[in-house]
């Protein structure tokens, strides 16, 4: 009975995730195909069409869902708050201070990352917030939700739980519940993991330099962390909302407000 329950809760949670895997992967298409533009032709090559780019994305994040939340139930990790909505189980949650608390997160992660960023074009940065033609505010708007749901699927629910499974496997700890530095180890691994799947655009938007290069590990990697902390310690739905804010801080208000 209880394996019933569970995998009644495993595809309810998967249900919604596949409806925001639709909405980011599809909003996303225009703040992509935008930053592509701006490439050379020969660093592009052939651009599907809108709703062959979505449908990839969707495919490739409904993949990472399905796995991640397989593997992220085996280690006590994963979308604890989805699933206590889909089953309409009982929590202690506050509701408001849930949202109001990961929405300031959220903002508080964006604003430090915009003014690390301010320093590094300082410094002579030539990619920027501050230096870079950035597409319009509401293209912005509707593509943060890939990077709330999308990459939170991909390097946290995916990948941090993958590695998390893995090192438990080679350090045999048997536990559902993984020992801190085991999180810690999977945790940095997988921000700069994150940071790295930056680099190829990074590199194509400006010229390849050691401030350019150390300005896109480091401020990816510190959010990345930040993210891993937030869905090591209350779940995959309060980095999701931290994350999609940040996003907004970056790619809404800072264009409205420095575009």
């Amino acid at each position: 009975m209880e394996n019933v329950k569970s995998n009644q809760s495993f595809k309810r949670v998967l249900m919604v995730l596949f409806i925001g895997i639709i909405l980011a992967s599809f909003g996303a298409v225009p703040y992509a195909k935008e930053l592509l533009s701006q490439l050379p032709e020969d660093a592009v090559g052939i651009i599907p069409s809108d709703f062959v780019l979505g449908l990839l994305m969707v495919i490739q994040l409904s993949i990472f869902a399905t796995l991640g939340l397989f593997i992220s139930r085996k280690v006590n990790l994963g979308a604890p708050v989805l699933e206590s909505i889909v089953t309409k189980k009982e929590t202690n949650i506050k509701w408001s201070s849930f949202i109001l608390s990961s929405i300031a997160i959220g903002f508080s992660i964006g604003s430090f990352l915009l003014l690390s960023d301010f320093i590094f074009y300082k410094l002579g940065s030539s990619l920027s917030f501050f230096a870079s033609e950035l597409p319009a505010w509401y293209k912005g708007l509707i593509g943060s939700f890939f990077g709330g749901i999308g990459e939170e699927i991909i390097y946290r629910l995916f990948f941090m739980s993958l590695l998390v499974w893995l090192i438990n496997l080679v350090v045999r700890h048997k536990e559902n519940t993984p020992k801190p530095w085991i999180i810690w180890v999977s945790m940095i691994s997988a921000a700069i993991l994150f940071a790295l799947a930056h680099l190829p655009m990074t590199t194509s938007l400006a010229s390849l330099t050691a401030l350019v290069v150390i300005r896109a590990i480091l401020l990816n990697s510190i959010a990345g962390i930040g993210f891993g902390l937030l869905y090591w310690k209350k779940g995959l739905l309060y980095a999701m909302i931290a994350h999609f804010f940040a996003d907004i801080t970056l790619h809404v208000i800072a264009v409205l407000i420095f575009g």
